[in-house]
């Protein structure tokens, strides 16, 4: 593939999988607007974007019948019993829905802040911007491998 293809199609498709217009992805990476659709063609990114949706939308389903499941054990708890321990569960189980929904996760953070980081330093330092972005896939799945607890 050619050079732009090496240099741009990583952080464009994180960009895309982040939920990035091909409009802000022209505006930040200076890719045209074919060349981005040839290669959401070429990488099936529509595809990887709707599993990422869907992988969102399941693991709050869990988390959320996880939740179910601990409420009603605190429901048919005996008074007598001690019920820290599944308010603690419940609470670290809402907490994560939480972020999931507001999208407060470290990998959609670290996604967020290189995405204004590549920007401003293409801005700033077009050779840096091109040293950097060869790096970015393999930080990202970096980033996804601490968030699932594969350090």
């Amino acid at each position: 593939m050619s050079g732009k293809f090496d240099t741009y199609y990583g952080p464009a498709r994180q960009m895309y999988l982040a939920g990035k217009t091909f409009e802000k992805i022209k505006a930040q990476l200076g890719v045209s607007l074919p060349t981005l659709s040839k290669w959401k063609d070429y990488g099936d990114w529509e595809k990887e974007r709707a599993k990422l949706r869907q992988q969102k939308i399941s693991t709050i389903e869990r988390l959320q019948r996880a939740l179910d499941k601990k409420s009603k054990q605190l429901e048919e708890l005996d008074p007598n019993d001690d019920a820290g321990k599944l308010v603690d569960q419940i609470s670290k189980l809402s907490a994560a829905i939480d972020r999931i929904r507001t999208k407060r996760d470290p990998l959609g953070a670290t996604l967020l802040v290189m995405d204004e980081f590549t920007g401003w330093l293409q801005k700033k330092n077009m050779d840096a911007y091109v040293a950097v972005s060869p790096y970015l896939p393999a930080f990202f799945e970096h980033m996804r491998s601490k968030a699932d607890g594969q350090t």
